[in-house]
């Protein structure tokens, strides 16, 4: 397994994330999320994957657009993918609809549920 390898299945990975996300698929996405995911958002807040699709199916978290643009990636072993890179997003929370640009990282895991999220850590870039 290559870095190039990683890359393209991370970049893969992620454009099916957050199409399910934007498109509000939310039992698609609960599939993609592993159980013990810790989700860290570019505002410090942290949720669970229970959490997170509580967020997204009340609607007090709706994202409307999420361009991911997966930079770099390596497998760490066989079944797992460390990836980075920017995060242009869109969504409204609670009234309040923002724009947000930053640089994420995640860890991708590869066991008998196949590929799913097991950590996400956001931040944001200065504007």
């Amino acid at each position: 397994m290559t870095s190039a390898t990683a890359l393209e299945l991370a970049r893969e990975l992620e454009v099916r994330r957050c199409g399910h996300m934007t498109r509000h698929e939310h039992d698609a996405l609960e599939r993609l999320l592993g159980e013990t995911l810790l989700y860290g958002h570019s505002n410090g807040m942290l949720d669970t994957k229970q959490s997170f699709l509580g967020l997204l199916r009340s609607g007090t978290l709706t994202y409307i657009d999420v361009s991911p643009e997966v930079d770099g990636a390596s497998f760490l072993d066989a079944a797992t993918i460390v990836a980075s890179g920017m995060l242009k997003t869109k969504a409204r929370i609670g009234d309040v609809e923002k724009d947000l640009v930053g640089r994420y990282l995640c860890i991708w895991n590869n066991g008998a549920a196949g590929w799913q999220l097991c950590g996400l850590q956001g931040s944001s870039l200065p504007s």
